[in-house]
């Protein structure tokens, strides 16, 4: 047994962790894409993909994405024939060992979810044998993009905002800031991060009217596809149409050839679900995320 960690797969291992993904999917009707590269990572050096080989042959896919330095987000995979041996455990204990001794990563300040979207029973009793803890779920909305984007509102006057721009980025950090709750330093650290040329097709913007903050929102692009998250509106705004017309200025950022938009919502937000199915999206599946209840001394 071999367990490789690494920051990017190349081109061999791609085409291996996509035949484990499909062996899964024909075992299980499972959705969830895990990562193949550290890039969105907010640091891109720390490794967070794990391979466990034997003789050869990928048994197990563990990945981990690392938005910021208090919170990261686990995706594994093993293959039906290999489950229930512990693999997933070894890959598991082996990141969280390099965690712990990486310089740039402080585990007593990172929250850690793992996810499922509740089709797989053995990722079920893999969690519940582990003590993992439910906490909420999460429902997967898209919407087909139209040829033509549609413009920005026209009847506010919204200046836009780029978090790339060394003028806008104190305003978006302080906005960043108010509007989720993360902390001064998690907030500075996502507005630098912006700035880096691995986030090249990351967006970040933000809306003024009359010189005011309104909201703010994120869009990550992947291929034809386009990820919508980051999306909020500040209380004085909200309930008086500017969500709808906040997520018709999202929809013109995109570019063009970007066939569809995705997006995440909590189960704790009922009043976002319904205001993006108003929008046209609809939900393609869920993901229900759990934590670590569990501690690991090294």
């Amino acid at each position: 047994m071999e367990i490789k960690s690494l920051t990017k797969l190349n081109r061999k291992q791609i085409i291996r962790v996509n035949e484990l993904l499909t062996q899964c999917r024909q075992h299980e009707p499972v959705t969830i894409a895990p990562t193949m590269t550290s890039d969105s990572n907010y640091d891109p050096t720390i490794p967070c993909l794990y391979l466990l080989e034997e003789s050869g042959f990928l048994m197990s896919y563990l990945s981990i994405y690392m938005p910021n330095p208090y919170y990261a987000e686990c995706v594994a995979y093993t293959f039906p024939a290999a489950r229930k041996r512990g693999n997933f455990m070894k890959l598991w204990m082996q990141a969280l060992g390099e965690l712990h001794d990486h310089p740039n990563v402080n585990l007593d300040e990172m929250e850690i979810m793992f996810l499922t979207d509740g089709k797989s029973p053995d990722a079920l009793a893999t969690l519940k044998a582990l003590r993992m803890k439910y906490q909420y779920t999460e429902y997967v909305l898209t919407k087909k993009l139209m040829s033509e984007p549609p413009l920005p509102p026209t009847d506010l006057s919204f200046n836009l905002l780029d978090a790339k721009s060394d003028g806008d980025a104190n305003a978006i950090y302080m906005l960043h800031e108010s509007m989720f709750a993360e902390g001064e330093a998690a907030s500075r650290v996502f507005v630098e991060s912006c700035k880096q040329d691995y986030v090249q097709n990351y967006l970040v913007r933000a809306a003024e009217e009359d010189n005011r903050p309104v909201g703010m929102f994120h869009l990550a692009l992947d291929g034809d596809r386009v990820f919508l998250f980051g999306f909020g509106v500040l209380p004085d705004y909200q309930g008086k149409g500017y969500a709808q017309k906040m997520i018709n200025l999202a929809l013109s950022e995109v570019p063009d050839g970007i066939l569809t938009m995705g997006l995440q919502v909590s189960s704790y937000n009922e009043a976002a679900y319904n205001l993006y199915i108003k929008a046209g999206f609809s939900e393609s599946s869920r993901l229900d995320y759990y934590y670590d209840d569990f501690e690991t001394d090294f």
